[in-house]
């Protein structure tokens, strides 16, 4: 049931209920244009039912662990003795009411990338949330190649 409560009654049972006396009308009404009256309404009450059950929060707690998004390109190819300027990440959160909450601030970056060392290197993403979750950890591969000077 959608947590939409109009007194004791949800919107999912009202929309059940009309598309009940909709499809009555359907069958019995010989109106043609009546029947296309009741059919449209009928397709838009479907439409209104489906949108009802997909918009449905799917987390009713705090069980679930934020996600973090890295931005820019992973692998990213890096040229050497060229200051490093990470494009970084952002992180959510689903909150105990079902909100989406914007953590990025929360996020801790450990960044290991010697510019002025050839190699591979690893910038790694990590955040937890209030309830204590941790997030997977995100990692960007930077490699580190000799550039145009």
């Amino acid at each position: 049931m959608t947590a939409k409560i109009i007194g004791l009654v949800t919107f999912d049972t009202i929309i059940e209920s009309i598309f009940k006396l909709i499809s009555i009308n359907l069958r019995y009404h010989k109106n043609t244009c009546m029947k296309r009256y009741y059919f449209t309404m009928f397709a838009l009450i479907i439409a209104a039912f489906m949108l009802s059950s997909s918009c449905k929060k799917a987390n009713t707690g705090d069980g679930t662990a934020p996600e973090i998004i890295i931005l820019g390109l992973n692998p990213l190819y890096w040229a050497a003795e060229v200051p490093y300027v990470d494009a970084g990440a952002e992180a959510f959160d689903i909150q105990s009411n079902g909100d989406t909450v914007d953590i990025t601030s929360k996020i801790v970056v450990t960044n290991d990338v010697d510019v002025n060392v050839v190699g591979n290197y690893s910038v790694k993403y990590n955040v937890t949330d209030d309830s204590g979750l941790a997030a997977k950890e995100k990692v960007r591969k930077v490699t580190v190649v000799i550039g145009k000077k």
